[in-house]
């Protein structure tokens, strides 16, 4: 786990619109879903419930926020 990716994960628990997510932090919204895929693998589940484009926090994953 990368602090870059855990700022990410933060972030995105605050606001679940990739789109407001890449124009808060200037990075596009392809490097904040490959930040947030890899943090996944290394927890070794997902992180996230993806409800069309939106992700929405999974209730067991509210312990590593």
């Amino acid at each position: 786990m990368t602090l870059k990716e855990l700022s990410i994960f933060y972030h995105l628990c605050e606001d679940a619109h990739l789109c407001n997510l890449s124009k808060k932090l200037g990075i596009t919204q392809s490097a904040i879903s490959l930040a947030i895929k890899s943090l996944e693998k290394k927890v070794g589940e997902p992180l996230f419930d993806r409800i069309g484009k939106k992700l929405v926090l999974s209730e067991k994953r509210k312990a590593l926020l």
